[in-house]
């Protein structure tokens, strides 16, 4: 047994000081870091010893080192994977994976000393800048993370394949729902297994569902506050499944949102949308007009052409742009690799009739600047500050009544979501707010239910 473990541990160090399998970097590539991490396998099985596996993923938010080609790229890659190796411990090594970068490590307290390891890399990625060839000018790289990891035999218990072990350490890197958005460092879960096959079998049943048009679509309500009358409704996708029930709308767009199946979710809900439309014009009140999500994540595919999409489904449907809204949350406008194709787009949507409102308004607070842009009609309050009106220590109680002066003389309506309980109504009212849209009203409603409230409604 201990000659097995001396001669893993001496073919591992052999394979890494051989430059066969490194990337233009110097760095192992993932074909051998593959092979290390079944002979660090075999050793810390046969020593008894942990091991750290992590993977580094990466998010350059500054993009300006791009412009001088795959050279500089790979010159970006080789400061990042120096940097972050000059800070490893001396039982560690990486290299370079499709997500980004793999460590390896063993020890008995290997757990602790990764944990340092991760902190140090964070700090000392932050510091990166190059002078950009061929040019003389320092470029800061501005790279944020997301690493995850797993101790090994304690999170998985013991393996013989290290595929399955790559494959953890990867899914803790992905992963999903809040991971994406704010947590920076992870380990390894089994949670994380039964949400990954979750996730799979939800976009394999939606892909199914697209192609056979079976997604449905609700309406909600929108309301005059002093009225109570309907002037409008929002669009929205649901999905039930014959083999796993109904899909919640969180769920489902965290998948739609994250793949290409974002291009056949939005044309099957703006064609449903409009067909729809255009068959009940006639019980339609006077301006009223349906409101249809456009995911900002959409503009991510330059061979996408919204507007003539919109043009298309519009005359197949026989339904004029007057009779639609397209809806785009608050955040969309502030990320700034996106905004002017976003604010573009729309400028020639609205030429279509078309207008155009801002979901969520109030999350990214300070974007009273959209008022004056000239494409934004409506502005949508995020249920978070309805929730909080009567809260005198919140900002809601300075932030609304800014925002009903700075669109009283603009045209801009706005619309209070999230009202569930009566007081929140009478409080809007009394600050001169004119419509909402919330469960005290309706909750998302079929075809058939919104019809019959139509119906009941002009009764």
């Amino acid at each position: 047994m201990l000659m097995d473990t001396n001669n893993y541990y001496s073919e591992l160090i052999k394979l890494l000081h051989s430059d066969e399998g490194n990337d233009p970097t110097g760095f192992p590539q993932q074909a051998k870091l593959f092979s290390c991490g079944q002979l660090l396998l075999k050793y810390v099985n046969n020593a008894d010893l942990k091991a750290c596996f992590a993977v580094i993923e990466f998010k350059n938010t500054e993009r300006s080192y791009v412009y001088g080609g795959a050279l500089v790229n790979l010159k970006v890659w080789e400061l990042i994977l120096k940097t972050i190796s000059n800070v490893l411990p001396a039982n560690a090594y990486l290299g370079r994976i499709s997500l980004g970068v793999a460590i390896h490590a063993w020890g008995d307290t290997i757990e602790q000393e990764m944990l340092e390891t991760f902190r140090k890399i964070e700090v000392e990625l932050m510091r990166l800048s190059f002078v950009c060839p061929p040019f003389s000018y320092k470029v800061e790289l501005h790279i944020s993370i997301k690493i995850g990891y797993l101790v090994y035999p304690d999170d998985c218990g013991i393996l013989n394949d290290f595929t399955t072990v790559t494959h953890y350490a990867a899914l803790t890197s992905i992963g999903f729902h809040d991971f994406q958005r704010s947590v920076r460092m992870r380990r390894f879960n089994q949670q994380l297994v039964i949400d990954a096959n979750r996730y799979c079998l939800v976009e394999e049943k939606l892909r199914y569902a697209l192609l056979a048009e079976s997604i449905e679509m609700y309406f909600q309500p929108k309301i005059e506050l002093l009225s109570r009358k309907i002037y409008g409704a929002e669009a929205l996708a649901r999905y039930t499944d014959k083999d796993i029930g109904v899909i919640p709308p969180v769920e489902m767009l965290d998948v739609i949102e994250s793949g290409r199946v974002i291009i056949a979710f939005t044309q099957l809900t703006l064609k449903k949308t409009m067909h729809f439309a255009a068959r009940i014009k006639h019980l339609l009140p006077e301006n009223f007009r349906f409101a249809i999500n456009i995911s900002q994540h959409l503009f991510n595919y330059a061979d996408f052409d919204f507007v003539k999409i919109t043009q298309e489904l519009l005359e197949e449907s026989d339904c004029s742009g007057n009779l639609l809204e397209y809806e785009i949350t608050e955040t969309a406008y502030f990320d700034q690799q996106i905004a002017d194709n976003v604010l573009s787009t729309l400028q020639k949507v609205k030429m279509l009739g078309i207008k155009v409102s801002v979901d969520d308004f109030g999350s990214g607070y300070g974007a009273l600047s959209l008022i004056s842009n000239d494409v934004v009609d409506t502005i949508k309050i995020d249920k978070q500050l309805t929730d909080n009106i009567l809260d005198p220590s919140k900002h809601v109680n300075a932030f609304l009544p800014t925002l009903v002066c700075a669109t009283a003389n603009s045209g801009i309506d706005i619309v209070v979501e999230g009202i569930e309980h009566m007081w929140q109504h009478d409080e809007l009212c009394r600050r001169n707010i004119k419509y909402g849209q919330g469960y005290l009203y309706s909750r998302p409603i079929d075809e058939v239910q919104f019809i019959e409230y139509l119906e009941k409604a002009s009764a």
